[in-house]
């Protein structure tokens, strides 16, 4: 009975198979058919749709405060700096990508998110079994998740350009695509001065040689006094970083104290023996002139000298009325007595003792603001009486008629005067280049160099295409549609066979029985 079981099973699975075969030309037409139509539409989209291809670079970012999200003086850092029009104007000038691409087309490419390297690597740290842990601890460790995910995000960045353009060369993408940090880190630290403390450095700039040829005598020292003083901020400014006073300039050799100490010897042996003859002898181009220019001045100097005593007597009198009030409120609070080791009874009194205990610091800083004050109001006030006294004292020599006048002493102190106010206008610029190349020295000392700013991680940019016509996907979705029409065409077939086959018998069996020949 087995053998007969076993008999038709062969006989039914040699039949399945002839079925199977029998189908082949079915199945030979619909799959040439059905990857006729699938190829025909990629080709389609293709021209409807350009491909779009990626380039993209890793870099890490190493300047000090990139965790905290800031520039190493203290400004904010943005990820979108990396690629500012700035730099890539700047970049595209620089590159062969304007015989392939519009430069609109080039800057509106470009993105940059933040790179996590280790990902993978932080979430899987904190992937733990929770079961056992209470809520609060599995919020807490959710927040370290998130806090060291988003630190890691700010000490790397990946820069991506897309485009749909497909002549572009990728090894002139690529440079492109190396020199942006390169840009991004000279731009920031030359333009931007992100590697220079946030401080106020005047530059050469400030004197103007022809301005003080131009101007009478008397009042070019003036502009080259001031220009002076604000040589001095500079110099004070630097001396206030971090080792301003031991660095020195490579060019000149001079420190800080020392250009200070030049400053000083070009007013008392340089400047004075220029000036004090121009007083006495009332040399000028214009005396009129000149007695106007200091008259107004003397006005400028007693208005800020009434405005700073205003100023400072309303600041002693806030004063004196916040001590007084201080005192009566101390003098009509009781005293809170206690004896032994009796713990007292805390009733307000008692409590605004404890407040006013607690307020003592804040008390005695503001005391010390307002002294710092007074004392700061009454500095400026002795700056400008000092002030006064000297331009009363030009004005006076310059209104003296007593003593004859010698021509040729007159003339000789004109012509000193127009060579050497040029040559010590000369050597403020030359002393201004000085501190601002020692501010710049000292910033890079201590807060990095343009170097520092950024690392790639391997230098490698990363290309892909989507949208290509042969490409993986494409090829795995055809083979997936092949297989979806065999399996639909193939039992289609067999019916269709069978229900022919069918027919075939029934016709043959209505037939009347051949005759025996």
């Amino acid at each position: 009975m087995s053998e007969i079981t076993q008999a038709n099973d062969e006989i039914d699975l040699k039949d399945l198979l002839r079925a199977i075969i029998r189908t082949k030309v079915a199945v030979v037409a619909a799959l040439l058919l059905v990857g006729a139509a699938f190829w025909t539409a990629l080709i389609g989209l293709s021209v409807v749709a350009p491909p779009t291809s990626s380039h993209s670079l890793n870099i890490y970012l190493t300047f000090e405060g990139s965790t905290e999200g800031t520039y190493p003086n203290g400004t904010e850092y943005r990820p979108y700096d990396i690629i500012a029009p700035v730099i890539l104007n700047r970049v595209y000038d620089a590159s062969p990508l304007a015989n392939y691409l519009d430069r609109d087309e080039f800057i509106s490419g470009f993105t940059v998110v933040p790179y996590i390297p280790d990902h993978d690597l932080i979430r899987s740290k904190y992937n733990l079994d929770t079961n056992g842990l209470s809520q609060a601890e599995i919020e807490n460790l959710q927040q370290q998740l998130r806090n060291e995910l988003n630190q890691s995000a700010t000490i790397a960045a990946t820069i991506t350009f897309t485009t749909t353009n497909s002549n572009v060369p990728n090894n002139a993408l690529q440079d492109a695509l190396r020199n942006i940090p390169e840009a991004w880190a000279q731009h920031m630290v030359i333009n931007v001065g992100v590697l220079n403390y946030e401080t106020t450095i005047y530059s050469s700039a400030v004197v103007d040689i022809d301005l003080v040829e131009q101007m009478d005598y008397l009042i070019a020292f003036e502009i080259l006094l001031e220009k002076i003083r604000l040589l001095r901020d500079n110099i004070r400014a630097i001396e206030e970083l971090p080792n301003g006073r031991v660095v020195r300039d490579a060019e000149s050799g001079l420190s800080a104290p020392d250009l200070e100490r030049v400053i000083f010897d070009m007013e008392q042996y340089q400047i004075k023996p220029l000036v004090s003859p121009i007083q006495n002898l009332r040399i000028a181009k214009n005396k009129e002139f000149v007695a106007l220019y200091f008259e107004d001045q003397v006005r400028e100097l007693e208005r800020s000298r009434a405005l700073a005593d205003k100023k400072r007597q309303n600041l002693a009198d806030a004063y004196n009325t916040y001590v007084n009030n201080q005192v009566e409120a101390d003098g009509t609070r009781p005293a809170v007595a206690t004896q032994g080791n009796m713990i007292p009874q805390f009733g307000a009194e008692f409590l605004d003792r404890i407040v006013d205990l607690t307020n003592a610091e804040l008390d005695l800083q503001f005391r010390q603001d307002m002294t710092n004050k007074q004392v700061e109001l009454s500095d400026q006030l002795s700056g400008v009486e000092t002030e006064i006294t000297r331009i009363s004292e030009i004005m006076a020599a310059l209104r003296s008629g007593s003593r004859d006048e010698d021509a040729t002493l007159v003339t000789y102190h004109e012509v000193q005067m127009r060579e050497g106010l040029p040559t010590i206008a000369t050597k403020l610029i030359n002393y201004f280049d000085v501190s601002t190349r020692l501010y710049e020295k000292v910033s890079l000392e201590s807060l990095g160099l343009q170097s520092t700013m950024f690392r790639f991680v391997d230098a490698k940019v990363r290309s892909s295409t989507q949208g290509t016509i042969l490409n993986m996907s494409n090829v795995k979705l055809f083979a997936i549609v092949l297989f979806l029409t065999i399996v639909i065409v193939v039992p289609v077939a067999m019916m269709r066979n069978a229900l022919k086959d069918d027919g075939l018998t029934r016709e043959q069996a209505l037939l009347p029985p051949a005759e025996p020949t």
